[in-house]
Formats: structure tokens, C-alpha cells, sequence
């Protein structure tokens, strides 16, 4: 009974609301039995450790407390299935050039790195660690600076939601998103991929952390190239391949992961 009222849709938003201020109720509330074995289990170990001859030096508390009933990883959600499929992709279709605007470095782009080049264009600032790493500080929604038809392969997971909201110092603007589309659109190459992801559903703004995109934009803005692939991908549980766009119109906590291939 307790888990379901915790699991409620509103007092999840009154959490994430606090979260934003830094404070977290319901994480402090399922703590407090975790707390109660961390404490009981630290007692006895102290007790178990005066009779072992080895000195281990001295014990002190770093609390763990989330890891108690959890499994051994996590296996489901939007970044870690789109960051699979999209370097999946990418490594059969080996493009001699890809290029990526402002995905995750610490996972998807990690994932390319294995095994290619990858150039990347953000406007947050940057210190590339990799030899595979390219790095250029760009504008999404004004790519002016990059030639029409150029580019063979582009991605952007899960960051197209965030353009014109000024979370990442981005200039305002609140069709940064469609400029950015249409931008990638014209520096893409003939027959070239560009892999898209973003939280699709009703369309709102949820200023300045994200946009939640109608589900059908994409395919509208995109109209020079042939919707290849649509994966709907949800929050738990696994993806849903060969899916159509618009049986997804109004499910929320759903990532729509588009593959464009573009045909002028």
C-alpha cells in the first residue's frame, strides 16, 4: 500500500518539483528502513572483525543505501536502449564520417568510440579525451558554418528536446527545435542517416528542462528524407520495433527513436 501511494503520479511530480531545490522526500522516506540494517549490519561486523588477525585498518561509514533489494544493473529505460540500437546502426552501416550534436559522451558516444571516429558539435564547452573524439563548439539550430549535403551520418539522442530553452546556454527560442531539424536536414548527405531521439507525447514545455514533442513533427520537418525505422521506446520495458508513429500520439514516457535516410 505504502509503495503504491509513493508510486502515485502526484506525489512523484510534488518530488521531482523538490528535487529541483534539492530536496528528495521519498528518497529520504524508503532510506529510513535500509538505514535500520545499515546500521544493525555495521555493529556486527565491527563485532566480527575483532576476532579476524588481519589488520584492515580502520572502519568507517559510506552508506549504500539504494543497493539492498536492486538487481545487478539496469537493463531498460530510454538512454540505454537508444544508445545500443543507434551504435548498433552505426557500426553496420560504417559511414566514413559521423557526427553527432549533443547525445551523452558517457554513454552512446562512449559506445562509438569503440570501434570509429566520431565528431561531435555541442555548444557546451569541452576538452575531447579520446583520439576518437572530435570535438567543435556549434549551434544546432544555426549551422551555418557547415557546408549543404556534407554529412553521411548524424545523430542527436534524447537533445533535441532541450534547443532554445537556454538550459545549456543556448540563445531562446522556442522553435530551436525545428530549426535544428531543418538545419540537419539541409548539411545531410544524399542517401545519408541521421538518427533522432526525443520524449514524445502531448506536446508541452517544461521550461527550461525539455520539451515533451508531438510525435508526428519529425516526419513533417524531415520531408526530404523517408522515415526508415520507428522504435518507440519506453521508460521500463523494452523497446517496440517497426512501430508507427501515431499509435504512440498520446501514450506518455515514451522516447521516440526516428531513423531518417535522406532522398533529395
Amino acid at each position: 500500500m505504502f509503495g503504491k501511494f509513493l508510486n502515485n503520479s502526484k506525489v512523484q511530480s510534488i518530488n521531482y518539483a523538490m528535487g529541483k531545490w534539492g530536496l528528495d522526500p521519498i528518497r529520504f522516506v524508503t532510506s529510513l528502513k535500509p538505514t535500520a540494517i545499515f546500521y544493525r549490519d555495521y555493529l556486527r561486523y565491527k563485532k566480527l572483525s575483532r576476532s579476524i588477525e588481519i589488520d584492515q585498518g580502520p572502519i568507517s561509514w559510506s552508506p549504500q543505501l539504494g543497493d539492498l533489494n536492486e538487481g545487478a544493473g539496469i537493463s531498460h529505460g530510454h538512454y540505454f536502449w537508444q544508445d545500443l540500437i543507434v551504435a548498433r546502426k552505426i557500426f553496420e552501416q560504417n559511414p566514413s564520417r559521423h557526427v553527432d550534436i549533443g547525445s551523452r559522451i558517457d554513454g552512446f558516444i562512449a559506445h562509438l568510440l569503440v570501434f570509429r571516429i566520431v565528431e561531435i558539435i555541442d555548444i557546451r564547452k569541452f576538452e575531447s579525451f579520446d583520439k576518437n573524439l572530435d570535438y567543435s563548439t556549434g549551434d544546432a539550430m544555426n549551422l551555418s558554418n557547415v557546408p549543404d549535403g556534407s554529412i553521411e551520418s548524424i545523430s542527436s539522442l534524447h537533445a533535441i528536446e532541450h534547443f532554445g530553452l537556454g538550459r545549456y546556454g543556448d540563445p531562446l527560442n522556442p522553435t530551436g527545435h525545428i530549426q535544428a531539424m531543418k538545419e540537419i536536414q539541409r548539411v545531410l548527405k544524399k542517401d545519408g542517416f541521421f538518427y533522432l531521439s526525443f520524449p514524445a507525447g502531448i506536446p508541452r514545455v517544461l521550461y527550461n528542462d525539455k520539451r515533451i514533442v508531438d510525435i508526428s513533427l519529425p516526419a513533417q520537418i524531415m520531408n526530404e528524407c523517408d522515415l526508415v525505422e520507428f522504435i518507440a521506446i519506453p521508460g521500463v520495458g523494452k523497446p517496440q520495433y517497426r512501430a508507427l508513429p501515431e499509435d504512440f500520439r498520446n501514450n506518455g514516457g515514451y522516447c521516440g527513436l526516428w531513423v531518417f535516410k535522406k532522398k533529395l
